[in-house]
């Protein structure tokens, strides 16, 4: 799928710099049981669905669910040999963590946020921004609220590794917002 330019003013999703893929990345939270889910979407700079992911971390707080996810996507944007990376995440926390000296976090949180570090200084273009992951969100509480569910069968193109569910595919029940 490819966008067409007439839509891209209309949709939550801008697109990148030219030869720059995009990566957006949510996490999220239950909150009546602390269980945190991820998801994440890579598109090319045309809109064009590349892949995404989601995963369940156990239990946690918000903030350590959003590094989750945004360590999970940068580590997977890099094994799969993408070198221009825009990155977005809904956390202003996030990108305020990624630019100061943090205080308030807990010892787990504050590794991943070293482990990110380590990895925006690969040898990479690579930037972030904090945006609205409108379409990222249902994958990160999708899986978040799968515990527990057996899928009767898998989608095409879906692959369980790592507790992450791997989307090669554009999912069947996946609708961009606009």
């Amino acid at each position: 799928m490819v966008l067409d330019s007439s839509l891209l003013g209309k949709l939550w999703w801008k697109i990148p710099p030219m030869g720059f893929s995009k990566l957006n990345v949510d996490g999220s939270l239950h909150s009546s049981d602390g269980s945190m889910g991820s998801g994440g979407v890579l598109r090319s700079s045309t809109g064009a669905w590349i892949w995404g992911f989601s995963g369940f971390h156990g239990t946690g707080n918000v903030v350590h669910a959003e590094l989750l996810a945004l360590r999970i996507g940068l580590l997977h944007v890099w094994d799969t040999g993408f070198r221009r990376i825009h990155y977005e995440t809904d956390s202003l926390e996030v990108i305020h963590l990624l630019q100061n000296n943090p205080s308030l976090l807990d010892a787990g949180s504050l590794l991943l946020l070293d482990e990110i570090r380590e990895l925006l200084r690969r040898p990479w273009e690579v930037y972030g921004q904090r945006s609205r992951n409108r379409d990222v969100i249902k994958y990160a509480n999708e899986h978040r609220e799968s515990i527990g569910q057996e899928e009767e069968e898998n989608d095409r193109g879906k692959e369980q590794r790592r507790g992450l569910t791997d989307y090669r595919e554009t999912p069947k029940n996946y609708r961009r917002k606009g």
